[in-house]
């Protein structure tokens, strides 16, 4: 009989089992190909926006991708970089709690969000298709939040391509033009107007206001023959919002005279675009006069300061290096330098040991409090009669808060018995006063777990209170 049912039954059983595999995986292949239809595009679905669509070449337009849920699901949605081909683009950052509004269409509630910011400058006159985003979306069905967990699907939504039609800037453009496009105020500086030959001063132009002012570019200025003009360099005041691309850019023009008399640095133009207006608009640059005198270093000099400042060295820190060295001595030098290094090391050591103490205090002062808070939880259950699980509660409650005052406390810590831990105690600076009522406790806590039931209540409401007055012990020793 059972070599029937094995020769029978056996082999019925492990077609089955294949069967069942193929079945498996199929149905996990066809909900993967579903998943739109287990979501339709109507409960999920995303859009972009632009704050215009018909502008000039450099002016700035806002992408804002908003994500509509209909129904109850948590979203997680993933953004493939996008290639905007013809546009200049910069970022928005988002908040990662980003904000949800509720909204209805054609009669439905539901959710929506913008999940992606983008300020794009256009670079040529014509139509440019910003192309449509992909987002992948890990979608937890049956959530009512963002976040929450659930059974999930992954799916991609696409938004469709956008299109801007752009203008080309009116021509001719004035001859002082470079690109600028926006609403934009000028000022100019130079760091002295009086100086010697080989000293090194700075004239500063700041363009400040709201407009592609990252993609403006330093002008060429005509500085006299005289001087030696080294690298412009760029402070970048600038920030990325809603409103568009706003704050300040300065060009910093160092430059060195070598002869002495009185210069003028001649007038200059600076010129935008205004797109409100659809107009140009020149800003005048005055002109700033400089008086040079003769210096102390000779033209060797000069020539050095020129080459070290075409290499990115600076001569003056250099020198005053080798002049502080040199009076000082290098035999002092060296030996103050040793004393820093001692004092460093001392100083970090003593840091570390204040850091360390300071959170061993936090930590107990912070057992204080978890500790009340189990007490007050095992009188609760004293209160609805459940004894047992109070004696359980204060047995953790004293054993864990006992932990948190031992330096370096970790899991071979809660392996110990409460004679061990004592010795721990006394070796941390507690009174064996103090150990011997916490060790006392416990084994009282530990002979009421069998006592007889009708005493139970006034007992343990005793030793609720003994345990209160043993942490306050404690604590006030820490």
């Amino acid at each position: 009989m059972v070599s029937f049912a094995s020769e029978i039954f056996m082999p019925l059983c492990h077609r089955f089992m294949k069967r069942f595999q193929i079945l498996f995986l199929t149905l996990c292949c066809s909900l993967i190909a579903v998943a739109d239809d287990v979501l339709p595009e109507e409960q999920l679905y995303f859009t972009v926006s632009a704050s215009r669509t018909h502008v000039y070449e450099q002016e700035a337009v806002l992408l804002t991708y908003t994500f509509h849920a209909f129904g109850t699901m948590g979203l997680s949605v993933g953004i493939n970089k996008p290639d905007f081909e013809g546009l200049v683009s910069q970022e928005i950052p988002q908040p990662e709690n980003k904000s949800v509004y509720t909204e209805t269409v054609g009669g439905r509630v539901g959710r929506a969000g913008v999940v992606k910011q983008t300020i794009v400058f256009p670079q040529r006159a014509g139509t440019i298709v910003v192309p449509g985003l992909t987002f992948n979306c890990e979608v937890h069905i049956g959530q009512g939040d963002l976040s929450g967990l659930g059974p999930k699907i992954t799916l991609k939504r696409r938004v469709p391509n956008l299109t801007l039609q752009v203008d080309a800037l009116p021509q001719p453009a004035p001859k002082a033009f470079g690109g600028a496009v926006g609403r934009f105020d000028v000022t100019t500086n130079v760091s002295h107007n009086t100086l010697r030959t080989g000293d090194i001063a700075t004239y500063s132009v700041t363009i400040s206001g709201q407009g592609n002012l990252r993609l403006i570019t330093p002008a060429r200025l005509n500085f006299p023959d005289s001087f030696d003009i080294f690298d412009t360099t760029t402070d970048d005041n600038t920030h990325i919002s809603k409103e568009g691309m706003s704050g300040s850019v300065t060009f910093r023009y160092p430059f060195m005279p070598r002869t002495k008399g009185r210069f003028t640095m001649p007038a200059d133009t600076f010129c935008y675009f205004n797109p409100a207006t659809r107009e140009y608009v020149s800003v005048a640059l005055p002109p700033v006069e400089l008086n040079v005198e003769k210096g102390l270093r000779t033209e060797a000099e000069i020539e050095a300061e020129a080459a070290l400042r075409e290499s990115g060295i600076r001569a003056d820190r250099q020198e005053d290096a080798n002049a502080w060295t040199k009076n000082w001595g290098i035999g002092h030098f060296l030996g103050g330098l040793l004393l820093l290094i001692i004092f460093y090391f001392a100083a970090d050591t003593m840091w570390q040991r204040h850091n360390a103490r300071k959170q061993q205090m936090l930590g107990v002062r912070g057992a204080r409090v978890r500790a009340e808070k189990e007490i007050a939880r095992a009188k609760q259950l004293i209160n609805t009669g459940d004894y047992y699980a109070a004696l359980s509660v204060l047995t953790h409650c004293l054993t864990h808060f006992a932990q948190e005052h031992i330096a370096n406390h970790n899991s071979e810590t809660a392996t110990l018995s409460p004679g061990e831990m004592g010795e721990r105690l006394l070796s941390e600076g507690f009174s064996a006063e103090s150990v011997a009522l916490w060790q006392t406790l416990l084994r009282d806590i530990d002979t009421a777990a069998f006592a007889p039931r009708t005493s139970d209540n006034a007992l343990i409401n005793t030793l609720a209170d003994r345990a209160s007055e043993v942490v306050h012990i404690f604590d006030t020793k820490s």
